[in-house]
């Protein structure tokens, strides 16, 4: 499974963070920074080196801790530190498929050895795509006691995806950290690939994410969705709920949508759509762009670069905003029975797609 373009993490990955409230590690978004609680634990764990001894290395990264959640994150991070995404793999649908079970086989050695043999190649070579990642990380966690599972799943990668599910081809990790169910995503975590003109990967940047380490299931649903409904964790969160988001790009996934409720709009010729959107992290400078009425600056960005002046200089699309505290709010008029789709963009960046249904 693919990592997030550059194009979706873009500059404003600075603003990304997750955060933690308190030492019981109930971890929630507030305008502290992960930095401080985690930062003695991420810079050790960036000095340790791999010699082919797995559970050496898994001791030498957690046994300072008496707790489970610093363990983990010293895991973590050092898989985002020294395993680089396979793009050239995922280029090729290269996978590594787990063996068939023939009858009379010791099945559950069968699979244990696969596992071993598959993550034992991931540490040899630095690099694979999402399941190996997310193999390393249970198999690591496994050697250091913490109760994880391994999770395949939904993502979505494209505004296309409002409405769908997505892509079944993304692997990712759950935790029981306290008590409490977590997901987290170590290869989203690791950084990112730029994409060329045929939509092929290029090259992997590295650059370490907190957003996808303990994400709150309200944002980790946002672009996430196990193919197990019944997983722990979303029982409260539909499957129909996560088909319906709106795509929401990279960093904007810290914000919080709260009107409207679905990605999918339907309204008629004349309606009035309400926006409101939490948000704590931007200075919020918004306008809109769609298939019937586009921003110029959607068709002059790559022409000439110099889209901040477009973006400034027209009126016509702008959004006036309104703010209470921290949420703000914007009105969008339903004019043409053609609209089929709403980008807000923020200083230039797209940051919002709405599909739109125009009904009679």
């Amino acid at each position: 499974m693919l990592l997030p373009t550059k194009s979706f993490i873009a500059v404003a990955f600075l603003f990304l963070s997750l955060y933690c409230s308190g030492q019981d590690s109930t971890y929630v978004y507030t305008p502290a920074t992960t930095k401080s609680l985690f930062q003695e634990t991420d810079s050790l764990a960036r000095t340790k080196a791999y010699n082919g001894d797995l559970r050496l290395l898994v001791s030498q990264l957690t046994d300072n801790y008496p707790d489970d959640t610093h363990k983990a994150r010293a895991i973590f991070t050092w898989i985002t530190d020294n395993v680089a995404y396979d793009y050239k793999a995922f280029n090729k649908r290269k996978h590594y498929k787990a063996p068939k079970c023939d009858k009379g086989d010791d099945c559950l050695k069968v699979i244990a050895d696969w596992k071993e043999d598959y993550t034992n190649k991931v540490l040899r070579s630095g690099k694979s795509v999402c399941d190996g990642y997310a193999w390393l990380f249970k198999r690591m966690c496994d050697y250091a006691g913490l109760q994880t599972d391994f999770v395949g799943g939904y993502t979505k990668h494209h505004q296309e995806d409002v409405g769908r599910m997505g892509s079944l081809d993304h692997a990712w990790n759950g935790i029981i950290l306290d008590g409490k169910y977590y997901y987290l995503d170590v290869t989203w975590a690791s950084g990112h690939c730029p994409k060329n003109e045929k939509g092929e990967l290029e090259a992997f940047e590295k650059e370490f994410n907190d957003f996808y380490w303990l994400t709150p299931i309200e944002k980790f649903c946002q672009n996430h969705y196990p193919k197990d409904p019944k997983s722990p964790g979303v029982a409260d969160y539909s499957v129909e709920r996560y088909k319906n988001n709106p795509y929401i790009y990279g960093p904007y996934n810290e914000t919080t949508i709260l009107l409207p409720t679905s990605g999918v709009i339907q309204a008629k010729v004349g309606d009035i759509i309400h926006f409101e959107i939490e948000n704590n992290s931007f200075a919020f400078d918004l306008a809109y762009s769609t298939n019937t009425d586009r921003h110029p600056y959607i068709d002059q960005e790559m022409m000439t670069g110099d889209y901040r002046r477009i973006y400034d200089t027209d009126e016509k699309h702008k959004l006036v905003t309104k703010r209470k505290g921290n949420i703000y709010s914007f009105d969008f008029v339903i004019t043409n029975k053609n609209l089929r789709y709403i980008d807000i963009y923020n200083v230039g960046m797209r940051a919002y797609v709405f599909k739109v249904k125009v009904v009679k």
